[in-house]
């Protein structure tokens, strides 16, 4: 379907314009004043119009409409007759958006997959990208469906992987007082990468934990972190896993 876009007004009746709930969340306070400077300096709001629905819902352009309002000058906009709310998320990539943010836009949008990955979220106390990892894995493709509204929350239960992850935590803390890197998303990742592995062994592992984790710090890297626990799973062990792990799996 073609889209309609009705030829750019002007007004400086700012009440008319509506912000999602959402967007007024997203708003970034040194962007509006860095806008309002350049347009003391040199208005050119009129080359760059804001995007409006028919119920003028802003879909692109909140921070230059604040700006706007705040100076006192006209706001220039455009009608794109038919986009809607759920279109602000792709209209704002420039926005820098994080995957919070994309998470609670789609929450409060209603889209079931995301509704149940915030309750799984909840319920296990995991943070979202360690949630992602231990849900779907490393394919390279997720967080790009996850960014534009296409993530499916899989089928099956990861309870057994969240009870080894967090057991494996509790082992780690009895054996080496300086841990706060075992809260860390990579480090999460790189075990759950570990328990995914059809060879993978939990009594093996139990075992080397308390011989290996006081060796054990903090890394930089996934892949560093990959390494580490891969090496303590291997070690004296005839039953060893592959280091198969490339920069495409990482997520």
């Amino acid at each position: 379907m073609m889209t309609t876009i009705t030829r750019p007004k002007a007004t400086m009746d700012y009440e008319r314009f509506k912000f999602l709930n959402f967007n007024r969340k997203a708003i970034n306070q040194g962007h509006v004043r860095k806008l309002m400077e350049s347009i003391k300096a040199r208005n050119l709001l009129h080359l760059r119009p804001i995007d409006v629905n028919k119920d003028m819902e802003v879909l692109d352009g909140q921070h230059r409409l604040i700006a706007a309002k705040s100076l006192g000058v006209e706001i220039h906009y455009n009608v794109v007759e038919d986009a809607s709310s759920s279109d602000i998320i792709l209209m704002n990539v420039q926005l820098n958006w994080n995957n919070e943010d994309r998470l609670n836009y789609f929450v409060k949008n209603n889209f079931p997959e995301y509704v149940k990955l915030q309750s799984f979220m909840s319920e296990s106390g995991l943070a979202l990208k360690i949630a992602l990892a231990l849900l779907v894995g490393y394919r390279k493709n997720v967080l790009n469906d996850f960014k534009v509204g296409k993530f499916e929350f899989p089928a099956g239960e990861r309870g057994k992987e969240l009870d080894y992850c967090h057991a494996t935590c509790d082992l780690i803390k009895r054996h080496n007082t300086a841990c706060a890197w075992t809260k860390g998303s990579k480090f999460w990742s790189a075990m759950i990468k570990l328990f995914q592995q059809e060879t993978f062994d939990w009594a093996i592992w139990e075992k080397k934990i308390p011989m290996l984790s006081h060796k054990w710090g903090p890394k930089i890297t996934l892949k560093e972190y990959w390494h580490m626990i891969l090496g303590a799973y291997n070690y004296r062990n005839h039953n060893k896993i592959l280091d198969e792990m490339v920069e495409e799996d990482l997520i």
